[in-house]
This record gives C-alpha cells, structure tokens and sequence, in this order.
C-alpha cells in the first residue's frame, strides 16, 4: 500500500506504511492503523460532524469484523455445503468416475452369478442418488474380489495337483474382501457417501 500512496500526501503515505507492517489481513479482522485514525480524527475535528475519530474507528472495526466473518460463512457454505459444497461435487465426481471404469469390467472378470451388475444401464444417469451408485460400487468391487479369490484358489489347487473344488465364496465376502483393497481411494470415497454428511 505504501507504493500506492507516494503521489498523495505524507501522512497518507505514513499511515500506509504503519498499515502494511501490521498486515492488511490483520486489517480484515478489525486492527487498523492508529496513523489512519488519526487522519480520520483530525477530519472529523475540520468537518461538521457529531460523529469523533474514536467512534469513527470502533465503527470501522465492526464493519470489518462483520464482512470478514460474511467471508468465512460464504467459504464454509460454498466449501461443505451438503448438496452443492465443492467438496461433496468433488467427491460425487470420483465416485462417477469410479463408476464408469467399474462399468467397463470384462464379464470374465466377475463371477457369473454377479454378472447382472453389468446390465444396469442407469447406473450413471445424473439423477441416479450418489449413495444407489456407491452401493453398486461396492458390489461390484466385491464381486471383483470373489473372482480373484476363486481363481487364487483354483491356482493353489492346480498347484498341489488337486482337484479344485468351487467355493461358495458370495458377494458378501466380496464386499468385506474388497474393503481391504486399495482401489485408488475408492472405498474411503464410497465410505463417506454411505455415512450421513453433515455442514461443518
């Protein structure tokens, strides 16, 4: 600020000065320059006015302390708004996004009986609730996580030269399997859907 001001006169300049070292964020939050009330004092003394440079300043010092804590509700709003906050539009993006890799899975990939996952067509519609696509999610990673340990177990018995015997591994396991799993941060974004979301 003290830049902006070497065109205007020294005390302008002076008070400037004084403001920059206390911090013009510390100037949001209601501390202003004893320089800048002195000018405004001095004003109110020349001008027909009731109102003094004391209560002038106090005035000031609410009037900031009121827009700055306006700033701090808009962030909050616009930040962890339940609904429309950046942070659940975030999360809502790499959940979509996790589901559409998901939808790409080859059939061979999932056990037979789970391959009706597949078919939901209306999985990514925009008016499809986040916590249905979440679920789905879930299902399909379990799913995901029954084959691989059927085919675990299959190696293991070719292995030893047994006969594989198919397990009645369900989707259920799946799901407690695929928990385990790291999927890219899928299953923490998926957790915080399914748990009830709150304004902070």
């Amino acid at each position: 600020m003290k830049n902006l001001s070497r065109r205007m006169p020294y005390q302008f300049q002076e008070a400037a000065a004084s403001q920059d070292s206390i911090g013009w964020v510390e100037f949001l939050h209601g501390k202003v320059s004893v320089k800048l009330i002195e000018i405004q004092s001095r004003f109110c003394c020349r001008t027909a006015t009731h109102t003094t440079g004391r209560e002038w300043s106090t005035q000031l010092a609410r009037k900031l302390q009121e827009m700055s804590h306006s700033q701090w509700l808009y962030r909050n709003f616009t930040l962890h708004h339940k609904t429309i906050g950046y942070l659940r539009l975030r999360k809502e993006k790499e959940v979509r996004r996790q589901a559409e890799m998901l939808l790409r899975t080859n059939q061979a990939d999932i056990t037979q009986d789970c391959q009706f996952l597949l078919e939901i067509e209306a999985t990514l519609r925009r008016d499809t609730p986040m916590e249905s696509i979440s679920y789905w999610i879930l299902a399909m990673n379990g799913a995901l996580a029954a084959m691989k340990h059927e085919r675990q177990r299959e190696q293991q018995a070719r292995r030893r030269g047994e006969p594989y015997k198919k397990t009645h591994w369900n989707i259920v396991n799946g799901v407690r399997e695929a928990t385990h799993m790291r999927h890219g941060g899928i299953i923490k974004a998926v957790a915080e859907w399914t748990v009830p979301q709150t304004i902070r």
